[in-house]
């Protein structure tokens, strides 16, 4: 189930967000400050790991390979050069801005079906992969779909749909749409215990996105926890890796085995009282300006 979390992801912020030229290229500026901010954090600490493990010559050597610089630069890989994975989203948000900025500012009149035309064959391919994959047995890394090409653009646009069409779905009644998530589940179940090949996205991630936005569309709740997801789940998410490494390489081997099943806890844990903190400064320093 958790496997709908970045589809989702990904809905929420086409959901917020106008396929406008100017708009697009001010969220593109945005994700180029976080990544930014993410490789003053991580690139010195991946520079660290590797000395203190004593392989920078081996690093050094990989990261010029063209096969892993094509994966970097083209496929938003960040894990050679920044020592973790997750960023790839950052990288993969900012290609999609940008490309979808310069359709809109190239075909302003056509943009939205440009966009709708390539989301529904990107879908498809993605789809494909994993069918071949089912049919062969061979699994193609999920690295060749999982970027902003095939992935990022049509969740973005799945959103942005549900935004335009607000109105209209708003007119489903919340139990159906519980009972479309029960059903949902339902499918999930079924792929994944049906399917020989462990797939990345399955067909229902993707439904299981919508309903989500549908429901918390209908729930009108303003609390602490919605604070800490408004203010602090960009910094929760880039932040949140470098507990996990701190944690894997200072923990004594008999406290980490004894704290692993709670790591989810402590990190999260961590993660947002130092997300706080750069909120905190970050908000001082916009009011300094």
């Amino acid at each position: 189930m958790a496997r709908c979390a970045v589809p989702f992801f990904i809905m929420v912020t086409g959901y917020y967000t106008n396929v406008e030229y100017d708009v697009l290229v001010r969220r593109a500026k945005k994700i180029f400050y976080l990544i930014v901010i993410a490789t003053i954090i991580y690139l010195p600490l991946n520079i660290l790991v590797h000395w203190a493990q004593g392989n920078m010559n081996f690093w050094l050597s990989e990261i010029q390979k063209p096969e892993i610089l094509f994966k970097i630069i083209v496929l938003n890989w960040t894990t050679p050069i920044w020592g973790v994975g997750h960023l790839w989203y950052l990288f993969a948000f900012l290609y999609a801005f940008l490309i979808m900025a310069l359709i809109s500012r190239i075909f302003p009149i056509y943009k939205d079906r440009i966009l709708i035309v390539w989301s529904t064959i990107s879908l498809l391919i993605i789809f494909l992969i994993q069918v071949y994959s089912e049919i062969t047995g061979e699994m193609i890394e999920p690295i060749y779909w999982r970027n902003s090409f095939f992935l990022i653009v049509p969740c973005f646009m799945i959103g942005n749909f549900l935004k335009k069409s607000n109105e209209k779905l708003k007119e489903i009644s919340l139990a159906t749409n519980v009972r479309l998530i029960i059903l949902t589940i339902g499918i999930i179940t079924l792929e994944h215990y049906a399917l020989s090949v462990e797939y990345e996205l399955y067909v229902s991630s993707i439904l299981m996105g919508i309903l989500i936005i549908l429901i918390s569309g209908k729930i009108d709740v303003d609390n602490k926890l919605t604070i800490v997801g408004r203010n602090l789940s960009q910094w929760i998410y880039i932040i949140h890796y470098v507990f996990i490494v701190i944690l894997n390489q200072l923990t004594p081997k008999n406290i980490y085995t004894a704290i692993r099943p709670f790591m989810f806890v402590i990190v999260t844990i961590m993660s947002i009282g130092g997300s706080e903190i750069i909120f905190y400064f970050n908000k001082k320093v916009m009011e300094i300006r």
